[in-house]
């Protein structure tokens, strides 16, 4: 009777596919099973195609273990300046300026989090970010459709989440961003949250203001902030008329 074991395959570490594979896998690991692909509980394999087999089921293991361990990194030149973009798993987990405040801390807290290094390399999820980027700063799209991944604590999240609720063209502020998550008093944690963003623009930081309609901090810098409330209240791109802005809304 065949013996059965199974590997988790890569994918959300909190969904789990069970994949049939060789029953040595485990014991030998990934470079043992490849040098003893030949063998079968300790008996000489009936075939080559099942070393074949066997073999190919390891280095499937191997790619899938690598990456689990890597977040690839793109940088991108827009409009309003250097963008770093990352995605794990197929799922885009990091957009942000450069050179902005937060970059270490916010870059350091997704390896940690993702327990995984960046290595820069193009993928399907980076090619369409750029894409979607591009014509959102061009003023040709209002909403973006792109998988996330947000890495943070529950607190953070559920802000984030209450950050994508704002409209394209609106504002909301961090008391009203309190209210909504039903932690009204929270107002500091939500500040925070919201510095502590790892996908600008997307989660639209940017839309949060003072409660006195002022604009408050931003980590790509407050002229940035201005430029992209602009471009969503005129709808015209950056290279529009960037003179007009709601006068509530104000330096």
């Amino acid at each position: 009777m065949a013996h059965d074991e199974y590997v988790i395959r890569s994918g959300e570490r909190a969904r789990a596919a069970q994949q049939r594979v060789h029953p040595t896998a485990h014991t030998l690991g990934v470079r043992g099973l490849l040098q003893h692909g030949h063998h079968h509980s300790g008996c000489e394999c009936r075939s080559a195609p099942h070393a074949q087999r066997v073999k190919r089921d390891a280095m499937s293991v191997e790619k899938g273990s690598e990456m689990m361990n890597q977040i690839s990194i793109r940088y991108h030149q827009t409009e309003v300046g250097e963008v770093i973009l990352g995605s794990f798993l197929g799922k885009l987990c990091l957009l942000g300026f450069r050179y902005g405040k937060m970059r270490r801390a916010v870059d350091d807290r997704i390896r940690k989090g993702l327990n995984a290094e960046f290595v820069e390399q193009d993928d399907e999820i980076l090619e369409r970010t750029r894409q979607q980027l591009n014509e959102y700063l061009n003023g040709n799209r209002r909403e973006f459709d792109i998988p996330l991944l947000m890495v943070g604590t529950c607190f953070q999240k559920s802000v984030w989440n209450a950050l994508m609720k704002v409209p394209h063209g609106a504002t909301s502020t961090y008391l009203q961003i309190a209210k909504d998550i039903g932690k009204g008093k929270a107002v500091r944690a939500v500040g925070n949250a919201n510095r502590a963003n790892p996908i600008s623009i997307i989660i639209p930081c940017h839309r949060i203001i003072g409660s006195d309609g002022k604009l408050v901090g931003y980590g790509g810098g407050l002229s940035l902030k201005k430029r992209l409330l602009e471009l969503e209240q005129s709808n015209t791109g950056l290279c529009g008329d960037q003179t007009k802005i709601s006068q509530e809304i104000r330096l």
